[in-house]
């Protein structure tokens, strides 16, 4: 049975309702399921229910939009609709759809008011959501777009600010396959990335009907040269007048803005709904804090939309700023002069892979993947990779419990399969018993002396700012008695690994100041909720624990001959998580089940058959999974 409060908790539309309200709203909802392609209303009906997709995908177009053979918007899990016409009394302006058997959360029109004005934060999160995705144009009609300001700033000029706008709209092109513009401002007409690129508007003289004769899309986006002399309030007043009117062009208007901090940039970047702060690894720590600061306190800049995105250089590549202040991105070294050449290799470039992580990231395209717990059933995640690696398709985040943390440890400092089976191979020679070794300390039964060497071999000093790409490693607040997830703080990855793998009564809990954190696979299995709150709206989980039935079939087959305590425990455990997992399956995309023959959790050794099994398993999925990355 689907707990719905569980659920809503783990969405970032409710972040700001208490435990209580949500439990209210849950008894207020009802689950609807939809079939592929059917109809959930049309253009024009009355408005009815709030709705809200907890799995599938639901597509919304016009009568318009429809005749020229596009939609307007796909929505995703954890994404809410119908609230224009709930909100306006308006009918329908769109037809939402069902592109494949779905899930939703509906509440009735009255039931819904009547908890918007018990709530009142509700209200703000879905006039937030209005504001970016309610844009009308007179000569197009209503059109639905998320439309997002994204302001592209630096302490000092010469940093590769334009390139990263430049790049970061090519993404966003590319990956979410929305329109996108870059609008590079400066100040008296002085250095224009591209002189020969388009004619520049001056800001002063800026009118809807003529902005076309000012666009460049010779890289397949438009691209705006805009300039400003004065810093006058007159050239202020237009600021917001040509932005509003962008927005209902542009899902996404990248502001490329002059170092050179005066009212009219000011201006932009509090009109921006997200800041990308470019600095160096080479700025001294306090420098950055002081101007991060001025910019907040003086400019009154939220510090809530600031993304850091470090620049690494040839002067000091290896400072990171994570150890104090959060890090959104890092970008390594490139040569700035060579940016068309660089432009033509998207995506292979190490530097263009950040940008394409980017932009996945805030297009809200991004797929992650769950790695199961299951101790040596888990080495079948390498088979998954090898599987997906071998087939070009692209994971942007991966979550881990238990052995599956293991894994996205290693996905994350960014090896490839071959590389993940040469360290797994560290397992083989080593009977079980070998590292659970004995040594009752009043919290475990086993020291776990040789599983802290081998994670330290391969983890050694890395850090979570150390990454590659994104994880997040899921372990058991004991103390608290709920989920733990690392991800950005400054915490070593072999301890975090350490703690997500430490089975309850057999390895001591790993502390962490106050918190004694434990195997993530006491609560979370199937690590998908965490992907959820990171607003993932595709999901792939990887499910390596046997079912009852096979474990039943081992048993009357007499696979299983001899028990030791540790199997008690490891099978006991293993019986509770089955209600967590298929809750976990329920809000997945696409489950992976790999199916073991005559295998027991302790059977490390065997290795590369764990591995076939997981990419024979993927194999079955392959063409659901292309489908689901390119959607």
């Amino acid at each position: 049975m689907v707990n719905l409060k569980e659920i809503l908790g783990k969405f970032p539309l409710f972040s700001s309702l208490d435990r209580k309200a949500i439990e209210e709203f849950s008894q207020l909802a009802v689950l609807q399921q939809v079939k592929k392609d059917e109809i959930i209303y049309r253009e024009n009906d009355p408005a009815d229910n709030f709705y809200l997709v907890i799995s599938g995908r639901i597509k919304t177009y016009t009568k318009s939009s429809l005749k020229e053979g596009r939609a307007l918007e796909y929505l995703y899990r954890g994404t809410c609709f119908g609230i224009i016409s709930l909100l306006t009394d308006e009918p329908h302006s769109v037809t939402a759809q069902a592109v494949n058997d779905s899930v939703l959360v509906a509440v009735e029109k009255d039931k819904f008011d009547k908890f918007l004005k018990k709530y009142p934060s509700l209200a703000l999160e879905l006039s937030k959501i209005l504001s970016r995705r309610v844009k009308k144009r007179e000569d197009k009609g209503k059109n639905i777009f998320e439309s997002s300001i994204i302001g592209v700033y630096s302490l000092k000029s010469k940093i590769g600010k334009t390139t990263y706008s430049l790049s970061l709209a090519q993404a966003l092109n590319i990956e979410a396959k929305r329109k996108t513009i870059v609008v590079e401002v400066k100040k008296n007409f002085k250095n224009f990335y591209f002189p020969q690129k388009g004619k520049p508007l001056n800001i002063q003289k800026f009118k809807e009907a003529n902005l076309v004769k000012f666009l460049d899309n010779s890289l397949g986006f438009d691209y705006l040269k805009l300039n400003y002399q004065f810093d006058t309030q007159g050239e202020r007043r237009l600021i917001p007048v040509f932005l509003t009117f962008l927005t209902q062009s542009y899902n996404f208007i990248i502001l490329d803005l002059p170092s050179e901090l005066d009212s009219l940039v000011a201006l932009c970047l509090n009109q921006a709904d997200f800041l990308h702060f470019l600095i160096l690894a080479s700025l001294k720590m306090s420098d950055f804090v002081k101007e991060l600061n001025f910019l907040c306190r003086d400019y009154r800049i939220a510090i809530e939309k600031i993304k850091i995105i470090l620049k690494e250089d040839n002067i000091h590549p290896q400072i990171k700023f994570t150890q104090d202040c959060p890090v959104f991105a890092t970008l390594p070294v490139f040569k700035e002069n060579k940016f068309l050449e660089l432009f033509k290799e998207y995506p292979k470039n190490p530097y263009l892979k950040s940008i394409r992580r980017i932009a996945r990231e805030i297009s809200s395209v991004r797929v992650g993947l769950a790695l199961g717990s299951g101790a040596a059933y888990g080495l079948a995640h390498i088979g998954v990779f090898k599987a997906l690696e071998e087939n070009n398709v692209n994971i942007d985040i991966v979550s881990g419990s238990s052995m599956g943390s293991i894994i996205a440890g290693l996905w994350g400092l960014g090896m490839d399969w071959v590389q993940m089976r040469e360290l797994a191979l560290k397992f083989k020679d080593f009977p079980i018993f070998s590292f659970l070794d004995i040594g009752f300390s009043g919290k475990s039964f086993l020291k776990g002396h040789y599983l802290k060497r081998i994670l330290k071999k391969i983890f050694g000093d890395k850090r979570f700012y150390d990454l590659k790409r994104p994880i997040r490693i899921v372990c058991f607040d004991f103390k608290k008695r709920k989920p733990y997830v690392l991800s950005r703080e400054n915490f070593s990855l072999y301890r975090a690994i350490l703690a997500s793998c430490s089975i309850p009564g057999i390895f001591a809990p790993v502390e962490n100041k106050e918190d004694l954190l434990l195997d993530g696979g006491v609560l979370n299995p199937l690590p998908v909720g965490c992907l959820i709150k990171e607003g993932i709206k595709k999901i792939i989980s990887v499910n390596v624990s046997p079912s009852g039935k096979d474990i039943e079939k081992m048993y009357r087959e007499q696979k299983i001959k001899k028990l030791n305590i540790f199997d008690f425990i490891f099978g006991s455990i293993e019986a509770m998580q089955q209600e967590f997992i298929q809750e976990a399956i329920s809000l997945s995309d696409i489950v992976i089940h790999p199916k073991f023959e005559n295998m027991l959790w302790t059977d490390f050794k065997n290795v590369d058959y764990f591995i076939a099994k997981g990419e024979e398993e993927t194999l079955k999925h392959l063409n659901d999974i292309c489908q689901l990355e390119g959607s």
